[in-house]
This record gives structure tokens, sequence and C-alpha cells, in this order.
């Protein structure tokens, strides 16, 4: 593993810790300004996702990478493709997600 993997790897892990501390701040600065998230509710915006955590809408108490994730490097950009498993509550309610 090279030094610009070993970076892309810490920066999912301090996204998975951030998203278990619930730290806006954190989760905020992995995210481009242009992140999105597609799910089966459609596509959420970094703008709309980071307030559900900083009010406490949205917690995880896990989140685990299911295997070594591939990352390709394309000139200034790098795309991890991975699989988590988390659980955490959203509203209250409890999730458990494979992603």
């Amino acid at each position: 593993m090279d030094n610009e993997q070993k970076e892309i790897l810490d920066t999912a892990a301090r996204w998975s810790n951030a998203l278990i501390a619930n730290d806006a701040e954190v989760i905020g600065s992995c995210m481009s300004e242009d992140w999105v998230i597609v799910g089966r509710d459609g596509i959420i915006s970094k703008h709309n996702f980071l307030p559900h955590g900083a009010s406490g809408d949205l917690s995880h108490e896990a989140m685990g990478l299911i295997s070594e994730p591939p990352i390709e490097i394309c000139s200034n950009m790098a795309v991890l493709t991975g699989r988590v498993t988390n659980d955490g509550h959203f509203k209250g309610l409890a999730l458990s997600a494979d992603e």
C-alpha cells in the first residue's frame, strides 16, 4: 500500500469514527462540497446530511468495513468503493444497514 492509499484509508477511518462520535465538524471536513449519498429515498447532499448529525436526529453506534476497499487514484481525485455495516438511530428509530 502506498502513501496515497494509506491517507485515503485514514480519512475513511476518521469518517467512521466521526460518525460514531457524532462529530459534525469532522464529518464535514471529510466531505467535498459536492458530496452526496444516494439511497432508496433519493439523493441527500452534504448540506442536508450534516444537520441530522448535528441535531442528534442521526446517530451511529457501530460502523465497520466488510473488507478492504479498492482505491482508484486518477490525477487529483481518488475513489474508494467500500461496503460497510452500521447500526444507529434516526429520529429515535433503530437502524441497521449494509451499505
